[in-house]
């Protein structure tokens, strides 16, 4: 298990965003299907992500998705969203789209043989996608750092309004 992911896994589990038992990861057969159905080589660190919670991560990005097998649609979301927004861009062959917010976002990466590659995010309202992270592993934690606060603030909420 890669270090980075166990880190995260752990402190997911601490903060009571998961359980251990929450986390499934995809087998090495349903990756290389992924693989097979974008014609593409996925990046270790996204490949090493998929094995750990690839599949169920407790709480982790609820109302979001990066799942599998829903992934598989995320592509074919991604574009009706550059369409119907109005954009220019066009995701070129090469890019995967590992993460869907229903809010209307998504996230991607290109997988040109980079093993931990930036993460670009594309938000309806502004147009153009921009870099959110220099690797994918930051991402990783940086979502998790979220999500961790997201629960320590509604914990601090609901022990104020507890009677």
């Amino acid at each position: 298990m890669n270090s980075i992911y166990a880190v995260v896994r752990q402190q997911l589990i601490e903060a009571g965003v998961a359980t251990p038992e929450s986390f499934v990861g995809c087998t090495l057969e349903e990756i290389n299907s992924i693989e097979s159905h974008f014609s593409v080589r996925l990046p270790k660190a996204y490949r090493d992500f998929l094995l750990e919670m690839g599949r169920d991560a407790g709480d982790f990005l609820v109302g979001m998705d990066y799942t599998f097998p829903l992934m598989l649609g995320f592509r074919d979301s991604a574009e009706d969203w550059l369409r119907e927004s109005g954009s220019v861009f066009k995701l070129p062959t090469n890019a995967y789209v590992f993460f869907s917010d229903p809010g209307g976002a998504f996230s991607f990466f290109y997988c040109d043989g980079e093993q931990d590659p930036p993460v670009t995010v594309f938000i309806e309202t502004e147009l153009e996608p921009r870099r959110l992270f220099e690797h994918f592993s930051d991402w990783v934690r940086g979502v998790a750092e979220d999500q961790i606060a997201i629960r320590r603030e509604r914990e601090k909420f609901k022990k104020r309004t507890d009677p």
